[in-house]
């Protein structure tokens, strides 16, 4: 994106470069723009309309595959990397979040697309179209596999298998094994398998290899600070997110953020540490 602002921009600059670069550029911005919203609304709803006329004509015109246009969706992904470093502007941050949300929700919807915004599991917000989207449950709170959870994670492992299919890469052991250590979370469950596979000299994968690749993962997560530890072990225990102080909220945003605490949903959320580090936790700590 680009803005060429009177006043604020002697010249064409790319607007994110800019934000990350000078401070004293977002305030002339932000004074810029105050008094506009409608306008920058208005603005940002006509330059959306013409983009959807155009890719509906495409695809009617036979360029999409897909069979009937059904509207065009936008997906605002990485508000959760608005996470100040600074401790003590961290709830600045996470209220500003829940403001936009909150205050601003019919200003943030394109009239001629569906919006999808993605938020941090620790910014609730009452807009009137809420999701939240949890890993899959592939263990119950105890640490017992869930069927339906190993069965799901495994479906979507079959569909990103290449031809001739999963079998060839790796057994149905290695297959619920490396399921079970993702926690159910897809992301890991995939970088698990390419770990497994790409160090693999035949297929389909053995035993050993699957768990050189499970502690190759496990080891990018360590070390584990010893504030990291103690709340990790809370949430264990609780299976809640200890936040009754500034602190608890700084070290739990960080570990939602590294997926070293993971949310599920039971007819309640709830939280858990990722399986790959349940043995820091589990095991005592070292003697001074």
């Amino acid at each position: 994106m680009q803005v060429a602002a009177p006043g604020v921009l002697t010249s064409t600059a790319t607007l994110k470069a800019e934000l990350r670069r000078d401070s004293a550029f977002v305030a002339q911005l932000r004074d810029f723009l105050r008094g506009r919203l409608t306008e920058l609304v208005d603005e940002a709803n006509r330059i959306v309309a013409e983009m959807v006329d155009e890719m509906r004509g495409r695809w009617n015109r036979g360029q999409g595959k897909g069979g009937e246009w059904k509207g065009l969706v936008v997906i605002v992904d990485s508000l959760d990397h608005n996470r100040a470093v600074d401790s003590e502007k961290f709830q600045q941050v996470r209220r500003a979040l829940v403001n936009l949300f909150d205050k601003d929700y019919d200003n943030l919807r394109l009239e001629d697309c569906r919006t999808v915004f993605t938020l941090p599991m620790y910014v609730p917000v009452a807009a009137r179209t809420l999701r939240r989207i949890t890993n899959v449950r592939v263990s119950d709170r105890d640490r017992k596999p869930d069927a339906n959870g190993m069965d799901a994670a495994r479906r979507v492992l079959m569909q990103r298998a290449p031809h001739p299919g999963l079998d060839r890469l790796l057994d149905a052991d290695a297959v619920d094994r490396l399921v079970r250590e993702s926690g159910g979370h897809l992301r890991i469950l995939l970088g698990l398998v390419m770990e497994a596979v790409t160090q693999a000299e035949s297929l389909p994968v053995d035993d050993a290899t699957v768990s050189a690749a499970i502690q190759q993962v496990r080891n990018g997560m360590l070390p584990l600070a010893d504030d990291q530890r103690r709340m990790l072990r809370r949430v264990a225990a609780e299976h809640e997110l200890p936040l009754a102080t500034q602190e608890d909220w700084d070290v739990i945003a960080s570990l939602l953020d590294q997926h070293f605490v993971l949310g599920y949903q039971n007819g309640e959320t709830w939280y858990d540490v990722h399986p790959l580090l349940h043995y820091e936790i589990d095991r005592e700590p070292a003697a001074p």
